[in-house]
C-alpha cells in the first residue's frame, strides 16, 4: 500500500487557481482591437446562443482538461512511493480513439489502463476483442492487455450494450472500469474515500467560481413545453397539508378538501391557471424565474415573490369582476377623491378604475361577500378561504417594505401560499362555463384524446409502437414527428395528424386523423440480450390508446421534461 502522505486539498486548489485565471475578467488584446476581431464576431452567421455562450462553452471545455490533468498528477503522486505505473505516450492514437484522456502502463504486468470520458456510442467496442487501432498501439508498447477507466463514479459497464451480469467480473466482460475500482484496487478502499472527499470540495470551489447556471428563456416553443411543466406541478402539488393547517380558528375538514379538490382538479378547473388571462401569464413567470434563478446566489429574490403575489392578486381582481351588477359594493381607489367611501361594483366603475385592487381591499370584500363561493361548502369552510386571504394579503404586505430577500425559504413560503390560495380560490368558487371561459379557460380541444395521442407520439417519435388496425393483427412501426403541427398563441401545438412509419427498409409513413385511428396502441421497446452478439426483441412497455380514447400517461409523467 502507498504511504498515505497525498495531500489532495492542496493539488486541488492548484488546480483550482488555474480555473480561477481563464475564469477571470481580462482586457482585450491591443493588436485584436485593433483589428476589430469583435466585428468578425459579431457577422458570425450560425451564432446559437452569441458570443457569450461560447465563451461558456470555451471556459468549461478549459476547466474540464485542467481537473483532467489534476487527476494525471494525483495518480502521479500516489505512487510516488510505491511506483506501480508509467505514462505512455497516446499522441499516436488521440486522433484516431476519442475521449482518451492520458494512459498508463503497469510496469510488472505491462498491462495498460486507458482513462477515457464516456463514450459517445454504446457500440463502441466488440466484446472480447480491442478496436484496431488499441490492438496496433498494444503491440507497440508490448501490452497484452488492456483495462478502460471511465472519469466516472462507478457502472461504466452501462456504457455498452450486452455485458454481463456478472458481479465478480467488474468490467462486465467490456474490461470497462470506474475510478473507484481503480482507487480501490490499487491503493485501497480508504485512499479512494480521502481522494472524494477532497473532490466535492474541488467540484464545488470550481462550479461557485465559474458561476454558471443555465438559464433558458421563454421562447414560444420553450414556454409550450413550460406550461405542461407547471401544469404537472400544479397537479401534483400536496394541497391536502391544507387540513392540517388553521386559518384563524377555522380549519379545513376532510370532506370540504375533496368537494374543493374535485372541482380544482377532477373538473380541470385548475387549467384556468394555464389560460390566457393576465394572472395566468404572471403565475408562470414567476414559476419560470422561481425555476431559473433556484441555483443563483448573492442576488435579491424579491421579484420571484411579486410574481407570485402579483398572480394572486389578479385572480382575486378577475374573480372579484364576475360578480358585478349584482347588487355588491366595494371600496373605491384612493385616488378617486370624486367618489364615496365604497361604490356600487358594476362594469362601469371596473372599467374606469374605480374600485381599490389592493389585496387588503380584496380580501375585505370577500369578508362581506361569502355568497360568492360554491353552496355545497359549509359557512366554516367559506371563513376559511375567507381568513387565508387576509394572511396571504398580510404575507404580502409583510414582504414588501424596505428590505430585500435573499433566503429561498421565504420564496417557499410566498410559492407555497400562492399554490394552496390559488386552489382554494378555483376550487371553492362557483364558476359556470361562462365564468371559466371570462378566466381564461383554455379550449377543450387542447386536451382532447385525440390531441393528447399525437402530442404522445410526436415526443416518442423514433420510438417502437404495436398498433392494432382493427384486424385482430398487431403491426410494428416507429413513432415520426408531425412536421406540419402549428403553434397557436404560444400556448399550445395543433397536430396534423398521428404519424407511424412502417418498420423496414422503403416502410410508408402513414398519417392517422382524428376519423381514422387504429383499434389499439401499444408502445414499445426493444430488449437486448446479455450475449455476445446482440439480440433484439420487441416487446410492450405500456397501452396509450384503446377505443378512441387516450389511456397511457402525460408525457411529462415518463421521464424528466426539459423546456
Amino acid at each position: 500500500m502507498v504511504d498515505r502522505t497525498v495531500n489532495y486539498k492542496e493539488i486541488f486548489e492548484k488546480y483550482l487557481q488555474q480555473i480561477k485565471s481563464i475564469r477571470n475578467p481580462k482586457s482585450e488584446r491591443p493588436e485584436m482591437v485593433d483589428l476589430e476581431w469583435n466585428r468578425v464576431l459579431q457577422n458570425v452567421v450560425f451564432d446559437f446562443g452569441g458570443h457569450e455562450f461560447a465563451k461558456y462553452t470555451d471556459v468549461v471545455g478549459a476547466a474540464r482538461n485542467i481537473s483532467i490533468r489534476c487527476l494525471h498528477e494525483i495518480i502521479y503522486h500516489l505512487q510516488a512511493k510505491n511506483l506501480l505505473f508509467n505514462s505512455i505516450d497516446y499522441s499516436s492514437i488521440k486522433d484516431k480513439i476519442p475521449n482518451i484522456c492520458f494512459v498508463l502502463q503497469h510496469l510488472k504486468t505491462k498491462e495498460l489502463l486507458i482513462f477515457k470520458e464516456i463514450e459517445d456510442c454504446s457500440f463502441w467496442k466488440i466484446k472480447g476483442k480491442e478496436p484496431e487501432t488499441i490492438a496496433d498501439f498494444m503491440k507497440n508498447v508490448s501490452a497484452k492487455s488492456c483495462k478502460y477507466i471511465y472519469l466516472v463514479y462507478d457502472y461504466a459497464y452501462l456504457q455498452v450494450i450486452g455485458h454481463n451480469d456478472d458481479e465478480s467480473d467488474p468490467g462486465r466482460g467490456y474490461n470497462f472500469y470506474s475510478l473507484k475500482w481503480f482507487f480501490e484496487t490499487y491503493y485501497g478502499t480508504e485512499e479512494y474515500g480521502r481522494f472524494l472527499d477532497e473532490l466535492n470540495h474541488y467540484l464545488k470551489a470550481v462550479n461557485d467560481y465559474l458561476g454558471y447556471i443555465l438559464l433558458k428563456s421563454l421562447t414560444p416553443n420553450a414556454m409550450l413545453n413550460f406550461r405542461k411543466i407547471t401544469e404537472r406541478k400544479i397537479i401534483d402539488y400536496p394541497y391536502d397539508r391544507l387540513m392540517a393547517r388553521k386559518a384563524k380558528e377555522y380549519e379545513l375538514s376532510a370532506d370540504a378538501f375533496k368537494l374543493i379538490r374535485q372541482q380544482f382538479i377532477d373538473a380541470s378547473t385548475y387549467l384556468i391557471a394555464l389560460g390566457n388571462s393576465d394572472f395566468s401569464e404572471s403565475l408562470i413567470t414567476a414559476e419560470w424565474l422561481y425555476d431559473s434563478m433556484k441555483k443563483a446566489q448573492a442576488i435579491d429574490l424579491t421579484v420571484i415573490g411579486m410574481g407570485y403575489f402579483k398572480a394572486v392578486e389578479q385572480l382575486l381582481y378577475s374573480l372579484i369582476c364576475l360578480h358585478a351588477n349584482e347588487g355588491r359594493q366595494m371600496k373605491k381607489d384612493f385616488s378617486r377623491k370624486d367618489l364615496p367611501f365604497m361604490v356600487d361594483l358594476t362594469d362601469t366603475a371596473i372599467e374606469d378604475e374605480a374600485i381599490d385592487t389592493t389585496i387588503g381591499a380584496m380580501a375585505n370584500f370577500y369578508k362581506d361577500n361569502l355568497n360568492m363561493l360554491r353552496g355545497e361548502l359549509n359557512w366554516h369552510t367559506r371563513k376559511y378561504v375567507r381568513e387565508t386571504i387576509f394572511e396571504y394579503g398580510d404575507l404580502r404586505n409583510g414582504y414588501f417594505h424596505k428590505d430585500n430577500i435573499h433566503d429561498w425559504k421565504k420564496i417557499d413560503t410566498i410559492r407555497d401560499a400562492t399554490f394552496s390560495i390559488i386552489f382554494l380560490l378555483l376550487g371553492s368558487h362557483s364558476l359556470s362555463e361562462q365564468n371559466s371561459s371570462k378566466l381564461g379557460m383554455p379550449q377543450r380541444n387542447e386536451y382532447s384524446d385525440y390531441a393528447k395521442l399525437c402530442e404522445y407520439v410526436n415526443f416518442h417519435s423514433g420510438d417502437l409502437f404495436f398498433i392494432d388496425i382493427g384486424h385482430d393483427t398487431e403491426e410494428l412501426a416507429f413513432g415520426c414527428r408531425d412536421m406540419n403541427s402549428t403553434v397557436i398563441e404560444n400556448r399550445y401545438v395543433q397536430y396534423s395528424g398521428m404519424y407511424l412509419k412502417e418498420l423496414g427498409q422503403g416502410g410508408r409513413t402513414i398519417l392517422f386523423k382524428e376519423d381514422h385511428l387504429p383499434k389499439s396502441i401499444y408502445l414499445g421497446k426493444f430488449v437486448f440480450a446479455q450475449t455476445e452478439m446482440v439480440k433484439a426483441t420487441p416487446v410492450k412497455v405500456r397501452k396509450i390508446f384503446e377505443n378512441g380514447k387516450f389511456v397511457g400517461p402525460d408525457i411529462i409523467e415518463e421521464q424528466n421534461f426539459d423546456y
